[in-house]
Order: structure tokens, then sequence, then C-alpha cells
């Protein structure tokens, strides 16, 4: 299964199986292994191959970050996180970007000279899966904003 595909097959999963505690007990960090890997695998190789339609929307709308919700929900064990894949729309390019000004050192005066350039953020998403024993699985998400600087001010 694609890495793409893997991810939709994941959003599917996520959204018939919801979030819901597996148990009282709260697991802290940045992924956790109480189940073992081969259950894990043999897990994740049970989720549905994804249609032409369902990577669609997940290309054109980003999900919102909810980093440990699922650990925190009670759920035991989680991937790692994917890699960063583009979704939903950049925004319009800013004449002056904060994120793309340039300083320079102190001249012979003990100026500094700042440039605004400008610029444009691209939003990305990772996600991981999280399980329990009994199957049921938790997505989390992680949104960020990749800057792009020196775009053509429209």
């Amino acid at each position: 299964m694609t890495h793409l595909g893997r991810l939709i097959a994941v959003g599917v999963v996520a959204i018939l199986a919801g979030c819901g505690p597996a148990g009282s007990e709260s697991v802290e960090g940045d992924s956790t292994s109480m189940l073992p890997p081969e259950q894990v695998e043999e897990l994740l190789s049970r989720m549905p191959e994804p249609d032409e339609g369902i990577v669609q929307a997940f290309a054109e709308a980003c999900q919102s970050s909810n980093v440990n919700s699922c650990i925190n929900a009670g759920y035991q064990a989680c991937t790692g996180w994917s890699a960063y894949y583009d979704c939903g729309t950049p925004t319009a390019c800013l004449a002056a970007m904060p994120a793309c000004r340039v300083c320079y050192p102190r001249d012979v005066n003990g100026e500094v000279y700042c440039e605004s350039h400008s610029g444009y953020r691209e939003p990305r998403n990772r996600y991981r899966v999280c399980l329990n024993p009994a199957g049921a699985s938790c997505t989390e998400y992680q949104l960020l904003y990749n800057v792009v600087c020196d775009c053509a001010v429209e």
C-alpha cells in the first residue's frame, strides 16, 4: 500500500471507528509501544484500500492538529509519524511576510538594515495511527505551515 494510500485508509478507519477511550490509563509521549509490533502491523494490514474520491478529499482539506489526543484518550500503541504532505490551499502572496524579513549585520554606524520580502504559507499535515488491543483506531494529525518567500505579489 502506498504512503498516501495508507493515509487515506487510516482516515477512513478513524472516521468509522472514532476516537473513544480504550481504558482509563493515560499514556504520555510521542509514540508508545504497549502492543507488540507484529500486532500493530497486523491491525494496519487490515485497513481498506482507498478509492480515488477519498484520496482527492484528503488532498483538498487539511486536518487540524490534535497531537496526543488519542494517547490521552487511552489508546495504547501508535505508529510513527508519517512524512508531511501538502493539503488545502496556500495563502495569497503577501507583499511583506514577517517570516521572510532579512536583517543584515550592523554597519559602520551601528545600524541594522532589514528588508521585507513577499511570501505565502503552504499548509502541510502529517499523521499517526493509534490502536487499542481490540483493534479500534484513532488518528492524530499535526498541521504546520511551510513559509515560501519571494513570491510574485498579485
